[in-house]
């Protein structure tokens, strides 16, 4: 009768060793996202406004949930309020995904901005690498000013840019651990 604990280690060391596979076919298939959503910033948005909506959806749900079974009365009706309007924006962003994109474009620029100011004031007040801090700073709040003041169509094509560059540089570093994987499977 063989000994089961060698079978069971020889199995797990054959499906590690097959694992590799699978880890860089998923990061081929996300840097091709990435690409595809870079090359159609429609199709992207209109993804990125149908996503959003699910999450106000989602959000405006639970709110309303928490509102009508919490106990203290102002508590109940700020999320009873914060819910329907939750549902409201998830409802108009689902009948115009595109809408929500250009937002979700703005908040982003917006978040750059505020990003940016943190890092030229961590500059300006001192520590470690204040020159790239400074730097890094002044790109990030261009970059937003960019996004804030662009056109509808604009801001379409950098949320296209940003979820294409997300998923691509994902997809590569997963491709890269794949490979490291096939390397020495006992990862």
């Amino acid at each position: 009768m063989p000994d089961k604990g060698k079978e069971g280690t020889a199995l797990t060391q054959d499906r590690n060793e097959r694992a590799w596979t699978w880890v860089v076919a998923l990061g081929l298939a996300m840097i091709v996202v990435g690409l595809l959503a870079v090359l159609n910033p429609v199709a992207t948005g209109i993804v990125s406004g149908l996503f959003l909506s699910f999450i106000f959806l989602l959000g405006g749900g639970i709110a309303l949930l928490v509102g009508f079974t919490d106990n203290g009365l102002s508590h109940r009706l700020v999320d009873i309020i914060f819910g329907l309007l939750s549902i409201a924006a998830g409802v108009l962003t689902a009948i115009n995904p595109l809408i929500g994109a250009v937002t979700l474009a703005w908040i982003a620029g917006a978040m750059f901005v505020v990003s940016g100011v943190m890092e030229v004031v961590s500059a300006i007040r001192g520590g470690g690498h204040r020159g790239l801090l400074l730097f890094l700073g002044i790109v990030d709040v261009l970059i937003g000013l960019y996004f804030l003041f662009s056109s509808p169509e604009l801001a379409l094509v950098l949320l296209a840019i940003l979820v294409g560059a997300g998923f691509a540089f994902r997809g590569i570093s997963i491709l890269m651990f794949g490979w490291m994987l096939r390397k020495n499977p006992s990862i």
